[in-house]
């Protein structure tokens, strides 16, 4: 029994995690018991309103003191057959023989996910807010399958057996090592693209047809390593992926398109684009047999092509448009900014014309600190050489 304890280990959560919980409740308490108790010293008048604030006060901060007492509870214990997770007031476990196995998954915060055999169990997911990390997923690997090398480890095994990948398992795992290579280097140059494009776009026609390049080359690049490489796959995989060199380019025409152009009037937009949209598409169900398969390719492929069609169609109207410009002032009825990551600015105008209704406009900074509501603004409108009127500001 003491020799099974022994090879039990705990882990707890970090103390940053807990310090942080700590700080939370402690504020919470603060706020909900000493709130309405200084409401009721500074404002004595309202006492109907004030002591039902009070005990609501007071429960939600006897609930944040039972929170405080009960996160050391929260821990792992991982023994040579079970792992089990502790809560506040139960704890799941799962048994190495009834395991599958686990996986990573990824993102800003990964997470280790421990899959029963039965379907009908409930899966253990664990954020890697415990201690000691490392020896955790030492413990994973001597005592389970990792799922997610089996799957490398299958592919693997499918790529050195393709007589289509090179005459021999050396030959086709170089072969393999130069997808890897060449779609590294597009994602970097993809990645890189895109941002050129959303935040300094110039000079704009270059970094446009650059962007409308790249996707092609990604799927250049899959036609010639002969499915090698794919427009699929993540980290379990042993294929090459040009997935992102294929949609970062294509999520920055989408962004430019967005960003750059006002669209006056959309009614000319559907022709243009629903064919280059569906030209796309077939050509790449046509030339890359590999992306008729599956459910959520047959999904992604149309979606993909349409984005991409928008992105070529908005910039090619308004780029290659040399028509005359017509002249109206609109007024500006209204402002607001949104804030996030950065910061956007609208603007709402008038109504410039007897057909189209007044409009939200995204501007620039420069432009909306120059501008104030009930001031006139310049709007020239544009017929379009695609056929799709649209405006700028002055």
């Amino acid at each position: 029994m003491d020799a099974a304890k022994s090879q039990v280990q705990v882990f707890k959560m970090t103390r940053s995690y807990r310090g942080m919980l700590y700080v939370m409740l402690a504020l919470a308490i603060a706020l909900c018991a000493g709130g309405p108790v200084l409401w009721l010293i500074l404002q004595p008048g309202m006492v109907p309103i004030q002591v039902p604030a009070l005990l609501v006060g007071l429960g939600l901060a006897i609930c944040a003191s039972w929170g405080m007492s009960v996160v050391p509870r929260y821990r792992l214990e991982a023994g040579p057959d079970f792992i089990r997770r502790h809560g506040a007031r139960s704890a799941l476990e799962l048994r190495t023989e009834d395991i599958m196995g686990f996986r990573i998954l990824p993102g800003k915060s990964p997470r280790l996910v421990f899959i029963p055999k039965d379907k009908s169990h409930k899966k253990l997911t664990l954020s890697f807010i415990y201690e000691r990390k490392a020896e955790l997923l030492q413990w994973a690997g001597t005592h389970l399958v990792d799922l997610d090398k089996v799957d490398y480890d299958v592919d693997l095994e499918e790529i050195k057996s393709n007589p289509a990948f090179g005459s021999s398992a050396e030959e086709r795992l170089a072969r393999q090592a130069s997808a890897k290579r060449w779609t590294l280097a597009l994602t970097v140059v993809s990645v890189a693209s895109m941002f050129w494009v959303t935040i300094y776009p110039n000079p704009y026609q270059y970094a446009i047809a650059w962007l409308a390049v790249l996707p092609v080359l990604a799927l250049g690049l899959v036609i010639h390593f002969r499915g090698l490489i794919r427009l699929s796959g993540g980290k379990n995989s042993a294929y090459p992926s040009a997935l992102l060199g294929f949609m970062m380019p294509i999520i920055g025409l989408v962004m430019s398109a967005f960003a750059a152009w006002h669209i006056l009037d959309w009614s000319g937009f559907w022709s243009p684009f629903l064919l280059l949209g569906g030209c796309i598409t077939a050509a790449l169900l046509n030339f890359v047999p590999a992306l008729r398969k599956g459910t959520a390719m047959m999904i992604g492929v149309p979606l993909g092509a349409f984005a991409y069609s928008y992105g070529l169609v908005i910039p090619a109207n308004c780029y290659f448009d040399h028509s005359t410009p017509t002249t109206y002032l609109a007024k500006v009825l209204d402002e607001r900014e949104v804030h996030g990551k950065s910061t956007s600015y609208y603007m709402t105008l008038a109504p410039f014309t007897d057909t189209i209704p007044m409009q939200e406009v995204r501007v620039s900074s420069s432009f909306y600190r120059q501008h104030s509501i009930g001031d006139p603004v310049h709007v020239y409108v544009r017929k379009g050489s695609l056929g799709i009127s649209w405006f700028r500001l002055r």
